[in-house]
């Protein structure tokens, strides 16, 4: 699990689409689930329907279920997450219920927004080699955790 601290003009921690964009083309392979969706700031723009997706989540169990490219679309639209928990996985995806071993051993690839300080991003080795190339404020987490935003 890395944790990505770049932030852009010193001040806003790195955009969800860039966070995204190293995870490509392998996250286009997973199921993926929302299973946190803490505060959204989006961009004014865009007709986003967040009581919608919030609802949703409230609702159930298993969470968000979205492709990659519908998580890049949805990343395109928002300016900032603070606290989200996204999670891809080739079958049976992590549920909003499961423990937090249960979404680490469950999960193929995990992006967390974790306040709004960093990211988690949680990958096959190969796919964190090009997270860690393409941020310069790379470290890893050890031990890893699930942020929930709690």
């Amino acid at each position: 699990m890395l944790r990505v601290s770049d932030k852009i003009d010193r001040a806003f921690l790195v955009d969800m689409p860039l966070i995204l964009v190293p995870l490509s083309p392998d996250a286009h392979a997973l199921q993926w689930r929302m299973l946190v969706l803490g505060e959204v700031m989006y961009q004014e723009r865009w007709d986003l329907n967040l009581p919608f997706i919030e609802r949703r989540l409230a609702e159930s169990e298993d969470g968000v279920e979205l492709s990659f490219s519908e998580l890049e679309e949805f990343a395109g639209r928002v300016r900032q997450v603070i606290d989200g928990l996204f999670v891809g996985a080739q079958i049976n995806p992590p549920r909003v219920t499961d423990t937090d071993d249960a979404i680490l051993s469950r999960a193929d690839m995990i992006v967390a927004a974790v306040d709004s300080w960093y990211w988690l991003v949680g990958a096959p080795e190969d796919v964190l080699v090009r997270v860690e190339q393409s941020f310069s404020s790379v470290t890893e987490e050890d031990p890893p955790f699930v942020w929930r935003g709690d």
